[in-house]
């Protein structure tokens, strides 16, 4: 059991190191399988945003040196703040909320989130890592 734990621990950090190939490689794979470009890129996102996720949230404890408040659960948090705002533009607007579209709608944003943070968090990394150098 500790082989296959280490195993899929070591496929999840190669594709979180590097979160934008990770993309283009689902995107590839997946645009053989269907063939829609929108689809393809949807489905890509989504395959794409839990390995934003620990990227970011490692990101993030190494740069602000965070011990007590991981950047996990900031992450967790916005994304719970996200889904309560967008839970209640949905039963203003329709009267009830739809869970998929929610859910849906949140991991997308979350992509777009998380990738802008990660582009923002590697900048400061390497300006961190010169400046103490």
């Amino acid at each position: 059991m500790g082989f296959v734990i280490d195993t899929v621990s070591t496929i999840y950090a190669i594709f979180a190191i590097l979160p934008f190939i990770s993309f283009g490689l689902f995107w590839i794979i997946l645009f053989f399988k269907y063939e829609n470009k929108k689809k393809v890129t949807n489905l890509a996102m989504d395959f794409t945003t839990p390995f934003l996720i620990g990227a970011v949230a490692v990101m993030y404890d190494i740069i602000f040196q965070s011990s007590s408040f991981g950047g996990i659960w900031i992450i967790v948090l916005i994304f719970l703040i996200f889904g309560g705002l967008i839970g209640n533009l949905q039963n203003r607007l329709k009267g009830k909320v739809h869970i998929k579209k929610l859910f849906r709608v949140i991991w997308r944003l979350g992509f777009l989130i998380l990738s802008t943070s990660y582009i923002l968090f590697l900048f400061i990394g390497v300006g961190i890592y010169f400046a103490n150098s």
